[in-house]
């Protein structure tokens, strides 16, 4: 699309970054789209109890999953999480209740900024469930 005669604006190679360019195909400016993360960082989840499912989202837009799994041991590192605000505030739920010791399900709430995000997650055995 021609903004102005010699210059074309739109996106490079089909990322999800705006460009400009002049007339020798070389970059005039770069211009972030909203939809762009600003940075990515990690997020740590301390304490989870082992074979916890985690979820990891926006809490502005909980449809937004930015990561989910199981914990393997008792810490948890997400590697890579886009932060479209700085700080940027998410959602975690996380449960247990697939082994003999059942826990409620947990919600909490942690800010990500360019450090990262460390959570603490502080699981109650349910002591009424049983196997």
């Amino acid at each position: 699309m021609s903004v102005w005669p010699g210059y074309y604006s739109g996106l490079a190679n089909g990322s999800a970054t705006g460009k400009m360019y002049a007339r020798l195909n070389c970059p005039r400016s770069v211009v972030r789209l909203p939809t762009d993360p600003l940075f990515y960082s990690d997020v740590e989840l301390t304490n989870i109890v082992a074979g916890s499912r985690y979820w990891i989202a926006l809490a502005s837009d909980p449809d937004t999953v930015l990561a989910s799994g199981t914990a393997a041991s008792t810490t948890v590192t997400e590697s890579g999480i886009p932060v479209y605000t700085n700080p940027q505030l998410l959602l975690v739920r996380v449960r247990k209740s697939s082994a003999s010791t059942k826990y409620f399900p947990l919600t909490v709430y942690g800010y990500q900024d360019r450090d990262g995000a460390s959570i603490y997650i502080s699981q109650v055995a349910d002591g009424i469930a049983t196997t």
